[in-house]
């Protein structure tokens, strides 16, 4: 008897202690959110885009674009480039362009303002600022390379985190909301943005098309309706090697 009471007493004791540890686990491991915030930093492309909300003041009377970019960036610590090779095919010389435009506002809406007057524009690209022809910045933005290793990841995941890597806008079609969870596998090294967009999409039996300066993924027949837009909005662009050619940066 004595030794039956003594067995359940320590049946009693493992569960107790079974449960103390469930519960100082449970208690110690950290939310799923939280855990992916942590394990997420922000990329060097988000820490671009945020610094272009950061507010610039400065007075520009007859300066040459290329040293309003270097005086933008004294107050930002952002990398800018000049797309040299861009720019010399239409012509274009930073060094005789002038800016007279007091700037005292948010960084993304000052350089647009004063790129817009030359019909430039910038793009997000990495960790830098590239500027650039208007036509171009899109492409280049599209097209920069890229290295990947996606493993049987949610198609849905994976364009999730091209999108955080790149600052681009790519969206998902709701309406191909079961292939957009399949999972997907691709490796590549140096590979341009809008490529690897299409050959994930095509693993699912979806398309990537480009609407402006949006990459969406849907299915093939909403893709055949768009394509009509796109061909109307896409820039043309030189052919030949899509990387940068000659730039000139400012982040020293």
């Amino acid at each position: 008897m004595r030794s039956l009471r003594n067995s359940k007493i320590w049946c009693c004791a493992c569960s107790l202690l079974a449960l103390g540890i469930w519960a100082v686990d449970t208690k110690t491991m950290p939310d799923s959110s939280e855990s992916r915030s942590r394990s997420s930093p922000q990329t060097p492309a988000e820490q671009v885009k945020k610094a272009l909300d950061q507010n610039v003041t400065v007075d520009l009377s007859c300066q040459p674009l290329t040293e309003v970019i270097r005086l933008l960036h004294d107050q930002s610590h952002i990398n800018l480039v000049l797309d040299r090779q861009a720019l010399s095919q239409m012509s274009f010389n930073p060094d005789e362009a002038l800016v007279s435009t007091p700037l005292s506002m948010r960084l993304g809406s000052g350089l647009r303002q004063i790129l817009s007057q030359h019909n430039l524009d910038y793009a997000i690209v990495g960790d830098m600022i590239l500027i650039t022809t208007e036509a171009m910045a899109i492409e280049r933005q599209m097209r920069q390379p890229i290295s990947i290793r996606f493993q049987n990841l949610q198609l849905k995941t994976a364009v999730e985190r091209l999108a955080r890597e790149t600052a681009t806008n790519i969206v998902l079609d709701p309406g191909a909301i079961r292939q957009i969870r399949l999972p997907v596998t691709l490796h590549v090294h140096d590979a341009p943005l809008e490529v690897i967009v299409k050959l994930l999409a095509n693993q699912v039996d979806l398309k990537q098309i480009r609407v402006g300066n949006v990459m969406m993924v849907t299915t093939k027949a909403n893709a055949a309706e768009l394509q009509e837009y796109q061909e109307f909005s896409q820039p043309v662009v030189p052919t030949g090697d899509n990387r940068f050619g000659v730039v000139e940066y400012y982040n020293r």
